[in-house]
């Protein structure tokens, strides 16, 4: 795979999308809540890719957002929900992660069926405009 391809990367995208609604189901809340995270940066490097830019190696959904904007106004409703994702990029995956990262402690089923809706919501927008 190139990685300068969209489309490989939404199909990464929806991998970590699919991953997630089975980590959910299987109660493995926290994690889905990451692959959530990663399915939402790779749909927004794929779709900066399609616009002929290389997506900036960052890792906060807000950054990509901004790019993303600049072509594709309708990132912008979704700045509230990449807020909250990005919140799960790093304590989710390590346990000595910044202490009160995520105030109410690990995220519950409620909080990974709204990532994944969040996730579902972003890719289904890129890949309409890719």
């Amino acid at each position: 795979m190139k990685k300068t391809n969209p489309s490989d990367w939404l199909f990464f995208a929806q991998s970590d999308l699919d991953g997630a609604r089975i980590l959910a189901h299987d109660g493995i809340y926290h994690i889905a809540c990451f692959h959530c995270q990663q399915a939402a940066e790779k749909a927004l490097k794929a779709y900066i890719l399609s616009t002929g830019k290389v997506p900036p190696k960052v890792r906060t959904l807000q950054e990509l957002a901004e790019r993303a904007a600049k072509t594709l106004r309708e990132i912008e409703q979704f700045r509230r929900q990449l807020i909250v994702l990005d919140t799960f990029y790093i304590p989710t995956r390590y346990p000595d992660a910044l202490p009160g990262s995520l105030p109410e402690g690990l995220p519950t089923k409620r909080d990974a069926e709204e990532a994944i809706t969040m996730a579902e919501q972003l890719l289904t927008l890129t890949q309409e405009h890719i």
